[in-house]
């Protein structure tokens, strides 16, 4: 059960990512838009409030795999695929612009994704 919800929360945050080079990078299939990683970091902190507020007993074990599964399918399996059926070579090779926007939206997804788990956490007043 543990595997699978990592999978498939791994999933989505992978599919975030990978939308946040489509809204970041010119031309083809691009946005072009400047504060893409905002959009991302909403995203990733709507997750992590669902993750805290759905697994309690488990929520930082979720989370941590999760945005590592995340990272895998949409910066390395994603591109990787592309590659492969699209370009019709073998390897990793992403743009300095790929990276660049992987980056600054990891960096706000990951804030932010933190904070949702922490407001996602049920608390008591008394």
């Amino acid at each position: 059960m543990f595997a699978r919800r990592v999978v498939l929360i791994g999933l989505v945050l992978g599919a975030f990512i990978h939308a946040d080079w489509h809204f970041a990078r010119p031309g083809h299939l691009g946005l072009d838009f400047r504060y893409h990683w905002l959009v991302t970091g909403l995203l990733f902190g709507l997750v992590g409030w669902f993750i805290a507020r759905r697994w309690p007993a488990e929520w930082l074990r979720t989370a941590l795999f999760s945005l590592i599964a995340g990272v895998l399918f949409g910066q390395v399996l994603e591109p990787l695929y592309e590659a492969v059926f699209d370009e019709h070579r073998f390897g990793l090779v992403g743009s300095p612009e790929r990276w660049l926007a992987f980056w600054q939206a990891i960096a706000a997804g990951t804030l932010l994704y933190i904070g949702g788990l922490w407001l996602g956490q049920r608390r008591s007043i008394h």
